[in-house]
């Protein structure tokens, strides 16, 4: 498995302002990457591809690569923010990578009402944080 192309894409949804593709790293590791500008379709898709993986029995682990996001709008914050707090006992963990100044406001803000988001603007320790992931599950990894 190799990081930057991973093998499972689940999801892919795209509009003109922004793409979202969720991949499952094994079935209960999931790594989202998003970019251009987060509409409530994005978060709609999101919430409805991982609740289908919560529903199929897995506690998972999600990690969010936002470096490429430059926005998004109110809507797409509350949808995501409201679908994760009902969803937060099936979640191990929440970690989300930043880059965009205005993204990583928000992951604050999120952070204040979910409190179990771990914020990276090192692309290099999400990386990190992904691969223990895997280990810890005994998923084979690069």
């Amino acid at each position: 498995m190799n990081l930057a192309t991973p093998a499972r894409l689940r999801k892919r949804f795209a509009t003109d302002k922004g793409t979202i593709e969720i991949y499952f790293l094994s079935p209960d590791v999931v790594l989202q990457r998003a970019t251009g500008h987060a509409e409530l379709a994005h978060a709609q898709a999101i919430a409805a591809t991982l609740q289908a993986a919560i529903d199929a029995g897995q506690r998972i682990a999600i990690f969010d690569d936002f470096s490429g996001l430059e926005g998004y709008t109110s809507e797409a914050r509350i949808e995501l923010t409201t679908w994760t707090r009902a969803a937060l006992p099936k979640i191990a963990a929440i970690h989300i990578l930043v880059k965009s100044k205005i993204v990583s406001m928000g992951v604050a803000v999120a952070n204040v009402a979910l409190r179990n988001v771990n914020s990276y603007t090192d692309r290099v320790a999400f990386d990190a944080a992904i691969m223990r992931a895997l280990d810890a599950k005994g998923t084979r990894r690069p």
